[in-house]
């Protein structure tokens, strides 16, 4: 008998024990202040939520109390949120970084929590601790009422079963049955499967009639087996089965990603072509004795990986000329770069007319030094109009000076002439 009270009391004793732990874990809320979901601040009754989206973020924000926690410095502290009790078992959790806790400050903190693509409606316990190496330090929790699964239209591509099932040959033909979930809030009608292969160019495609929204048994729909033949010449290799379901008017699509091998052609090696340097150039001109050089433009086109520096040399034209390479005779081609080098030739006043040739070289390009011939058509220099012109002002120039000494000449005789004349009057005596 005294062994049964003993016992009763045990248990009392026990629960009184459990109870003030469960009130100390709640009466630590002081620890945290202003907390908040979505920007909805939490209370101690139920906190109601808006109508979310499958798969949306919400962001949970708190200020934490260092004083409430201890009076020392506590290292490597985390927060944590979490949400349990959703029936597919889905994981609805946040963990901070690890940080340290000094009790004369207060520290904001922020969580993310990811609802489920396939979460319930209902009322959640959100827990919210801060844990140590000793443990839990601090725990709050708030019940919420969250109304997830608000989209009229969501249908999602679950699954693909190919036969055969991981590689195909080539010319075979491959099977592909897709599985579609709709996950929105409205029935979907006249839903369009198809399963291609875009690099091989080959696609299938199939309707189907009707995609109830989530019930119990009815939200999940298999296609028809959908038939690809795979190429002939298709070589061996991986590729990817993209597989979409056009709904709503064709407005929506979901899409998802797979891959298939195929064993088809071996890919023979690739003939490897040799990129050389190109150069191109203007082999004659037109140059008038006397006068301004003409240009001679030399391009070289560099394709490969590599820089070339290419030195340019001139002989030839000492008989009948100069040649010059502005700005310089040494010049940088890039690798993949064009590069054009002018070359400027002007032929002698005392020049005759005539045909003459000279070389460029090209050094640098090549293990070789590349040689250009070049033609220059000397014609002798003409006099212009502006020459005809001078020519025509220095002899009026002439002219007018023999004409001026002539005119002097005249006005010289005539004065002396006339002062005879004055002499001889002045010799007559009148009585």
């Amino acid at each position: 008998m005294k062994g049964k009270i003993f016992g009763i009391l045990a248990i009392f004793l026990i629960g009184i024990l459990s109870l003030s732990i469960a009130n100390a874990a709640d009466s630590n809320t002081t620890v945290f202040e202003d907390v908040e979901l979505d920007g909805k601040e939490l209370t101690n009754e139920t906190n109601r939520m808006r109508d979310y989206d499958r798969g949306v973020n919400l962001e949970l924000t708190f200020d934490l109390v260092g004083a409430e926690v201890t009076n020392e410095t506590i290292e490597d502290v985390r927060v944590e949120a979490f949400i349990r009790g959703d029936s597919h078992g889905d994981d609805i959790e946040d963990i901070s970084d690890r940080f340290d806790i000094e009790s004369d400050r207060v520290y904001s903190e922020e969580l993310t929590l990811t609802l489920p693509d396939r979460m319930d409606r209902d009322i959640y316990r959100l827990t919210i601790l801060v844990t140590s190496k000793d443990g839990i330090l601090a725990e709050t929790s708030y019940y919420v009422s969250i109304a997830s699964g608000g989209e009229n239209h969501k249908i999602v591509v679950k699954d693909v079963i190919f036969s055969p099932e991981s590689e195909v040959k080539a010319g075979r033909a491959l099977l592909a049955t897709v599985k579609i979930k709709n996950m929105g809030t409205r029935d979907e009608d006249d839903v369009k499967v198809k399963v291609a292969i875009p690099a091989l160019g080959v696609s299938a495609s199939a309707f189907i009639d009707e995609v109830e929204f989530e019930g119990e048994d009815d939200d999940v729909v298999i296609s028809e087996e959908l038939y690809m033949r795979i190429p002939t010449d298709a070589l061996t290799g991986d590729y990817e089965v993209v597989v979409t379901a056009e709904y709503d008017d064709g407005d929506l699509t979901a899409k998802a990603g797979y891959m298939i091998h195929v064993n088809g052609v071996e890919q023979e090696a690739a003939e490897v072509v040799e990129e050389k340097i190109k150069v191109s150039y203007l082999d004659a001109q037109d140059i008038t004795a006397g006068e301004a050089g003409k240009m001679y433009p030399i391009t070289i086109i560099n394709p490969t990986a590599e820089s070339k520096t290419a030195v340019i040399s001139i002989e030839g034209v000492d008989a009948f000329g100069e040649a010059r390479v502005e700005p310089s005779n040494v010049v940088i081609v890039e690798a993949g770069a064009t590069k054009m080098i002018p070359v400027y030739v002007t032929a002698g006043a005392e020049t005759a007319a005539g045909e003459y040739t000279f070389t460029v070289g090209i050094e640098g390009l090549s293990e070789d030094t590349q040689t250009i011939v070049m033609t220059a058509n000397v014609a002798e220099e003409v006099n212009t109009g502006w020459d005809n012109v001078k020519k025509g002002l220095e002899i009026g120039l002439i002219v007018l000076v023999v004409l001026l000494v002539l005119i002097g000449l005249i006005i010289g005789f005539g004065k002396i002439r006339s002062n005879d004349e004055d002499d001889d009057d002045e010799a007559q005596t009148y009585y």
